[in-house]
């Protein structure tokens, strides 16, 4: 029985990442980081960076304008509802028929 060692030399060139534009994003489901403020402080925080700064609705919008379907979009953050326009998003992104959850 001849044994076959796998090793960066015979492997195939598999890449592990492709960039999508967000006129051609093929996925179902998109996780938006809202905001990174949270007002709790949780010692298994998977995000303990509380300095990032919030996302602008505007950006939020253009992005709802260009995709080529509908999406489920997921808010995430910190704590997604300390975004003082959270309600903003939501409202946003079902005008463009999308869900938000």
């Amino acid at each position: 029985m001849k044994h076959t060692f796998l090793n960066a030399n015979t492997l195939p060139y598999i890449p592990c990442s492709i960039e999508y534009t967000v006129d051609n994003n093929p996925y179902k489901n998109i996780y938006v980081d809202l905001t990174m403020r949270c007002d709790m402080d949780c010692n298994y925080c998977y995000n303990p960076m509380r300095t990032n700064a919030d996302m602008d609705i505007d950006y939020f919008e253009a992005v709802c304008r260009r995709l080529p379907r509908p999406v489920d979009f997921k808010l995430l953050g910190g704590e997604p509802t300390m975004h003082p326009k959270f309600f903003e998003f939501i409202t946003i992104g079902k005008s463009y028929g999308h869900s938000v959850f």
